[in-house]
Parts: structure tokens; C-alpha cells; sequence
């Protein structure tokens, strides 16, 4: 089972805060993972009032965090310690999945075990077609084995050369679907854009983090309303404020 970090806020209304840590804590073991909440295990061991004991605590935070396989950010809101402990993340590339305060409430479990998107999810020859703003299914051998989710199959081409057809050999700049993160890819590292039916499908469980994909998406759900999902699907698919 994966070691995951539980990253939310502390500071501010303690209490609730930390019942909300147990509540993610709860959450992520119900996603088959190992949660891991540093002020929730060391709750009454170090004062966050105290500035020594809170750097004390976040200093072995961060230590304990190198242990982990994956960081969850969690909630619809990240807090300036939160976005420390993810920039410490993205140092030492660990992956970072977001989940929204709507996946908890209802729910709706993160998939651990399904396998990436294929070719078959692909619009046929849509790999001969220009990339750019387009969301692509990339190969699940391009990523290291431990990315290959279904979470990470969904990229959208931003820009680059390779992203014109026929250059295969050519880099894409692509962001993630499902964390927002932006990666260099080659052009031959995707199957293709993905078709709208398998699109919204993925949608049902996965939360989107970039503006232009949103776009992508409400097209899709516009253009195949017999595809359109319920209304706890329609939650996932909302972006961040």
C-alpha cells in the first residue's frame, strides 16, 4: 500500500481543522492508501503558537514527507504552510494529487488500481492532427511505473514544436489533467487526443486543475449530452476558485 501525506491546513481554527485532518485521514484510508497526518499523529506533542515548536514540527514534517509515496492536497483551499510543504514536494518531485472537499463529503474515492488510458480512448488518427490546447492520452510506458495510474493519463498540449503533426520527435509542454503540473514530453509519447465519451467518463473521478481543459470539457458535455454525467460527476469537473 502507498505511504500518502496528508497536506491541509492547521493554523487558524485549530480544532475544526483538525477534525477536518482526520476526516481527510479517514478518506484517504478509505482510497486504499496509508494516510499520514503529521498534526494530527503529533497533535498535543508540539505548540503551533510556540514559533520554535511550530518550525520544530514542520522541519520533521518535512522529513517525514521524503518517506512518502505520493502528497495529498486536500480541501478547496491551500494555506501558506500547505503550499510550503507542496513546494517541498515538487523539490523532490513526489507526486502531488489534489482532492477537493466535494470528493470527501461524497465520497468519491481516487482510483488506485484502474489501469492508464489506451489507444482505444483515442480519437482514431487524431495522432497525425496537431496537438496544441488539445488533451492527449499519453503512453503509460512514457511515465515512470509508479505514475501509471489512470490519474495521470490525460495531458493537454500547451505549446511546443512537436505539438504540429509530424514531429514525432519534437517536445510537447503538457499540463496534467488532474494536478495541474507541467511536463516536457515528446511528441511520440501520446496515443492521441482523447475522445469526448472516454473523457467524461474519466470525469466521473477525477477533479481538473486547468482553465483551458475546462473549456474542453463543457464542449464535450455540450456536444454528447448523452454522455453527460450526474450531478456529483459534474463536481469533479469544476476547477478551483
Amino acid at each position: 500500500m502507498k505511504l500518502v501525506y496528508i497536506c491541509s491546513p492547521l493554523r487558524g481554527d485549530m480544532e475544526a481543522n483538525l477534525k477536518r485532518a482526520m476526516r481527510y485521514s479517514a478518506y484517504a484510508a478509505g482510497c486504499g492508501v496509508i494516510p499520514i497526518a503529521p498534526h494530527v499523529a503529533w497533535n498535543g506533542v508540539f505548540d503551533d503558537t510556540i514559533p520554535e515548536k511550530r518550525e520544530t514540527a514542520l522541519r520533521l514534517g518535512l522529513e517525514l514527507m521524503k518517506r512518502c509515496d505520493e502528497v495529498w492536497v486536500m480541501g478547496n483551499e491551500v494555506s501558506q504552510g500547505m503550499q510550503g510543504e507542496i513546494d517541498e514536494a515538487a523539490r523532490l518531485r513526489i507526486p502531488t494529487v489534489y482532492v477537493l472537499d466535494e470528493q470527501v463529503e461524497k465520497d468519491m474515492k481516487i482510483r488506485q488500481t484502474h489501469q492508464p488510458l489506451s489507444s482505444d480512448e483515442c480519437i482514431p488518427g487524431s495522432d497525425q492532427k496537431d496537438y496544441e490546447g488539445k488533451i492527449l492520452v499519453v503512453k503509460s510506458e512514457s511515465l515512470s511505473f509508479r505514475y501509471r495510474l489512470s490519474e495521470n493519463s490525460l495531458w493537454i498540449a500547451s505549446h511546443g514544436p512537436g505539438c504540429m503533426a509530424g514531429k514525432y520527435d519534437r517536445t510537447v509542454h503538457a499540463y496534467s489533467l488532474f494536478t495541474g503540473e507541467l511536463a516536457c514530453f515528446a511528441r511520440y509519447d501520446f496515443h492521441g487526443v482523447v475522445n469526448p465519451e472516454s473523457l467524461l467518463v474519466w470525469l466521473r473521478d477525477h477533479p481538473i486543475k486547468n482553465e483551458k481543459a475546462n473549456e474542453i470539457v463543457q464542449q464535450s458535455r455540450q456536444e454528447y449530452p448523452v454522455a453527460q454525467p450526474t450531478k456529483e460527476d459534474e463536481l469533479d469537473g469544476e476547477l478551483e476558485p
